[in-house]
Protein backbone atom coordinates (compact mmCIF):
# COMPACT_ATOMS: atom_id res chain seq x y z
CA UNK A 1 0.00 0.00 0.00
CA UNK A 2 1.37 3.41 -0.95
CA UNK A 3 1.57 6.37 1.40
CA UNK A 4 -1.30 8.01 -0.48
CA UNK A 5 -3.50 4.91 -0.18
CA UNK A 6 -2.70 4.67 3.51
CA UNK A 7 -3.65 8.32 3.95
CA UNK A 8 -7.03 7.80 2.29
CA UNK A 9 -7.63 4.70 4.38
CA UNK A 10 -6.99 6.64 7.60
CA UNK A 11 -9.22 9.53 6.51
CA UNK A 12 -12.11 7.27 5.51
CA UNK A 13 -11.78 5.38 8.80
CA UNK A 14 -11.85 8.63 10.78
CA UNK A 15 -14.70 10.05 8.69
CA UNK A 16 -12.49 12.95 7.58
CA UNK A 17 -13.65 13.11 3.96
CA UNK A 18 -14.56 16.72 3.12
CA UNK A 19 -14.59 15.84 -0.60
CA UNK A 20 -17.50 13.45 -0.06
CA UNK A 21 -20.50 15.76 -0.19
CA UNK A 22 -23.04 12.96 -0.18
CA UNK A 23 -24.39 13.99 -3.57
CA UNK A 24 -23.25 13.82 -7.19
CA UNK A 25 -20.98 16.53 -8.54
CA UNK A 26 -22.96 19.37 -10.14
CA UNK A 27 -20.39 19.54 -12.96
CA UNK A 28 -21.14 15.94 -13.89
CA UNK A 29 -24.88 16.57 -13.91
CA UNK A 30 -24.54 19.74 -15.96
CA UNK A 31 -22.21 18.11 -18.48
CA UNK A 32 -24.32 14.99 -18.99
CA UNK A 33 -27.54 16.96 -19.35
CA UNK A 34 -26.22 19.94 -21.33
CA UNK A 35 -24.29 17.80 -23.80
CA UNK A 36 -27.16 15.31 -24.05
CA UNK A 37 -24.85 12.36 -23.40
CA UNK A 38 -26.68 9.10 -24.00
CA UNK A 39 -26.41 6.33 -21.41
CA UNK A 40 -23.44 4.06 -22.08
CA UNK A 41 -20.83 1.94 -20.32
CA UNK A 42 -19.03 4.17 -17.85
CA UNK A 43 -15.91 3.78 -15.71
CA UNK A 44 -15.50 6.11 -12.75
CA UNK A 45 -11.92 6.11 -11.52
CA UNK A 46 -11.69 7.32 -7.93
CA UNK A 47 -15.40 6.84 -7.28
CA UNK A 48 -15.10 7.22 -3.52
CA UNK A 49 -18.42 6.40 -1.88
CA UNK A 50 -20.20 6.23 -5.23
CA UNK A 51 -22.21 9.44 -5.42
CA UNK A 52 -21.50 10.05 -9.11
CA UNK A 53 -21.71 6.38 -10.08
CA UNK A 54 -25.09 6.05 -8.41
CA UNK A 55 -26.42 9.18 -10.15
CA UNK A 56 -25.21 7.86 -13.50
CA UNK A 57 -26.80 4.48 -12.83
CA UNK A 58 -30.11 6.15 -11.93
CA UNK A 59 -29.87 7.77 -15.35
CA UNK A 60 -29.46 4.42 -17.12
CA UNK A 61 -25.66 4.35 -17.44
CA UNK A 62 -23.92 0.98 -16.99
CA UNK A 63 -21.41 1.98 -14.31
CA UNK A 64 -18.27 0.47 -12.85
CA UNK A 65 -16.71 2.50 -10.04
CA UNK A 66 -13.18 1.85 -8.80
CA UNK A 67 -11.30 3.27 -5.84
CA UNK A 68 -8.24 2.36 -3.78
CA UNK A 69 -10.18 2.62 -0.53
CA UNK A 70 -11.93 -0.52 0.67
CA UNK A 71 -13.95 1.57 3.11
CA UNK A 72 -15.14 3.91 0.34
CA UNK A 73 -16.12 0.98 -1.88
CA UNK A 74 -17.99 -0.66 0.99
CA UNK A 75 -19.93 2.59 1.52
CA UNK A 76 -20.62 2.86 -2.21
CA UNK A 77 -22.06 -0.66 -2.28
CA UNK A 78 -24.26 0.15 0.72
CA UNK A 79 -25.52 3.40 -0.87
CA UNK A 80 -26.30 1.67 -4.17
CA UNK A 81 -28.22 -1.02 -2.29
CA UNK A 82 -30.24 1.57 -0.35
CA UNK A 83 -31.01 3.45 -3.58
CA UNK A 84 -31.80 0.14 -5.30
CA UNK A 85 -29.51 0.85 -8.26
CA UNK A 86 -27.18 -1.49 -10.08
CA UNK A 87 -23.55 -0.42 -10.00
CA UNK A 88 -20.39 -2.48 -9.89
CA UNK A 89 -17.83 -1.26 -7.38
CA UNK A 90 -14.29 -2.62 -7.14
CA UNK A 91 -11.22 -1.88 -5.05
CA UNK A 92 -8.44 -1.14 -7.53
CA UNK A 93 -5.34 1.01 -7.75
CA UNK A 94 -5.35 2.21 -11.34
CA UNK A 95 -2.03 4.01 -10.85
CA UNK A 96 -0.26 0.65 -10.98
CA UNK A 97 -2.01 -0.15 -14.25
CA UNK A 98 -1.28 3.24 -15.78
CA UNK A 99 2.34 3.29 -14.68
CA UNK A 100 3.13 -0.15 -16.17
CA UNK A 101 3.04 1.14 -19.75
Amino acid sequence: MTIIEEGYKKRYKAGETPWDLGRPDINLIQTVTAMDINPCKTLEIGCGTGNNSIWLSKNNFDVIGVDTSEIAIQKAVEKASIDNVKCTFTVMDVDHILLRN
